[in-house]
């Protein structure tokens, strides 16, 4: 099996291509920087052709995981027609070209695709997104669950990393405790943060049974961010900090937020045997990792 990392320069598609460089797999990554990794071939989504890119790199059979997304939320409001090229018509593109050639493909959705007035979401549950990206990532499902059907579309919540980057909500909340700055949660909103460890051994085992349909892919149990802070906080050790918790109208968002977009990932664990990652587990991974 070979794996194709389109985007794999970005937060979770860097993560996805360095695990699979450990473990030894034969991967190809494209990237949107030049000269930002000399291993990754160029590949702009908006003007680049894929078959002339990839053209005889491809002698197996593949997995390709599609990471590129305009994901910034009131960005997707503000430059809404190129998010919609990006997110939209340049993505259909891609499976369709992937496809045609007998290729596996994982497609990366989002809990945005729910107006967040529930949660605890299951795949059966129907759409409803309050925001320009949702509303992108719904149609996208909607396409790919009635043409593309051999197609995985992962679901994925919020995710944290075990590593300091910038995306990374721990690294994020250290950085503010270090400063003697509050780490500031949006009141009411609940998910179902997933490790990105999971993301990588979810795929994985997509390549090895030959998954397709629609999963989510989440952590057990939900958390606030507030929940979720104090977690992290108590168990690194970090000494004094401060956590407030804000209504969404003071972060000054053009777009709205879901509130409870907590997801159900008992599909994916039944199916698969999988078990994800507690937060508590996550915590310490970071914690051992950058001691």
């Amino acid at each position: 099996m070979q794996y194709l990392i389109i985007g794999a320069n970005g937060s979770i598609g860097s993560y996805l291509y360095k695990r699979m460089k450990e473990d030894g797999l034969d991967v190809i990554g494209t990237g949107h920087k030049r000269n930002r990794n000399d291993e990754l071939i160029y590949f702009d989504i908006l003007h680049d052709d894929i078959d002339s890119v990839l053209q005889g790199r491809l002698d197996k059979p593949v997995l390709a995981i599609i990471c590129i997304a305009m994901a910034q939320i009131d960005q997707c409001l503000q430059e809404r027609e190129a998010a919609y090229q990006i997110n939209i018509v340049k993505t259909k593109e891609l499976i369709q070209y992937f496809t045609r050639q007998n290729i596996k493909v994982i497609y990366f959705s989002s809990e945005y695709v729910f107006d967040g007035a529930r949660g605890y979401y299951t795949e059966q549950d129907a759409t409803n997104p309050i925001n320009q990206y949702g509303c992108m990532k719904a149609e996208m499902e909607k396409y790919i669950l009635e043409f593309e059907t051999t197609v995985c579309i992962f679901r994925i919540s919020k995710v944290v990393h075990t590593e300091r980057v910038d995306q990374n909500v721990f690294w994020q909340w250290e950085q503010l405790q270090k400063k003697h700055e509050a780490a500031k949660c949006i009141k009411g909103n609940r998910m179902s943060f997933v490790c990105i460890e999971d993301i990588y051994q979810a795929s994985r085992l997509v390549a090895n049974m030959g998954l397709c349909g629609l999963f989510n892919i989440s952590g057990d149990v939900s958390y606030s961010r507030k929940e979720l802070a104090e977690k992290f906080f108590e168990l690194s050790g970090a000494g004094e900090y401060r956590i407030e918790e804000c209504e969404a109208a003071a972060f000054g968002f053009q777009e709205k937020r879901p509130m409870d977009v907590s997801l159900d990932n008992r599909k994916f664990r039944e199916k698969t045997g999988y078990k994800f990652t507690p937060m508590d587990a996550a915590i310490q991974s970071y914690i051992q990792n950058n001691g």
